[in-house]
């Protein structure tokens, strides 16, 4: 195992450090994680401490043993041009300009951040490799909550918290088909570029966003990327039958829907269990399906 060489990862040079085995000391601290609604209270919270105090907040947040930072659950708080301002478990980070900082496969990290919290509702999940704890080999999925806070002298910067997501979530995926819809009501044909990207914001370990059309045709796909332009009706799975035309069957009378079928994970050709989470929505008059999924095995 190399020596994680956190200098190196924030700089996006460990690239090819491979994800370490989880430590014991981790599987002891995941059993104590805080769920996604409780990281969101506490982002939600720690930002309205800092529009009411400002910048005096930020010494609470470094405070260890404090609801801000235990257990392994800590805030952190940029400002809106990528530097590191409060980061207590990495505090030899506080001060950085980490712009350009990376995770090990090259997700842009402060980059979607900022992204997050620069667009209506100014909040929002993002997903990236990151190390465990100072000091620690282990590199793991992190899910973080971001939400920008303004100070009473006006000053933006973005306060968030996160937790380990090593185990499939539907919570995440039903939120990351929601930004999608929402990014394409936005911004329209021109959102399939950010959708399509496999660093980006709507790829992150098995799970990615498809879009196909009412007649079928497939528009997004990243990680079957020679199936976009076909007819997703004409592409059965294991069992025979066609996931897309079980979508729009599910969908008939509602606007979403959890389907189940037989589906290869990214990189594999023999099939898994999945669980797919599907949006119909309407752009410029034509009807589109929005999904992503997790695996269950």
């Amino acid at each position: 195992m190399r020596t994680f060489a956190l200098s190196c990862f924030v700089l996006g040079l460990s690239a090819a450090l491979a994800i370490a085995p989880r430590a014991k000391a981790d599987d002891e601290a995941e059993s104590k994680s805080p769920t996604p609604e409780a990281i969101m209270n506490l982002v939600q919270e720690a930002a309205s401490l800092i529009e009411i105090d400002g910048e005096k907040a930020f010494d609470q947040f470094r405070t260890k043993g404090s609801k801000w930072f235990e257990n392994g659950t800590y805030v952190f708080v940029n400002d809106m041009e990528g530097k590191i301002i409060v980061c207590p478990e990495f505090p030899n980070l506080e001060g950085r300009d980490a712009i350009e900082m990376k995770d090990p496969q090259g997700r842009p990290i402060m980059a979607s951040m900022i992204n997050v919290v620069s667009v209506e509702p100014r909040a929002g999940w993002v997903h990236y490799l990151w190390p465990s704890a100072e000091g620690s080999d282990v590199i793991r999925w992190k899910a973080s909550y971001l939400s920008r806070a303004t100070t009473p002298s006006g000053q933006h910067f973005m306060v968030g918290s996160g937790l380990f997501d090593d185990k499939p979530s539907k919570f995440f995926v039903t939120d990351t088909v929601d930004r999608a819809a929402a990014r394409i009501a936005e911004q329209g044909d021109e959102s399939f570029a950010s959708l399509r990207n496999k660093l980006g914001p709507f790829v992150y370990r098995d799970t990615y966003v498809f879009v196909f059309n009412s007649d079928g045709t497939e528009l997004v796909n990243p990680q079957f990327s020679e199936l976009v332009g076909k007819n997703a009706f004409d592409v059965n799975d294991a069992a025979g039958k066609s996931p897309a035309k079980m979508m729009v069957e599910a969908l008939a009378n509602t606007d979403a829907a959890w389907i189940d079928y037989q589906w290869p994970k990214p990189g594999q050709t023999d099939p898994s269990k999945k669980s797919a989470y599907v949006r119909k929505i309407d752009m410029d008059g034509r009807t589109l399906y929005v999904g992503a999924g997790v695996y269950l095995d």
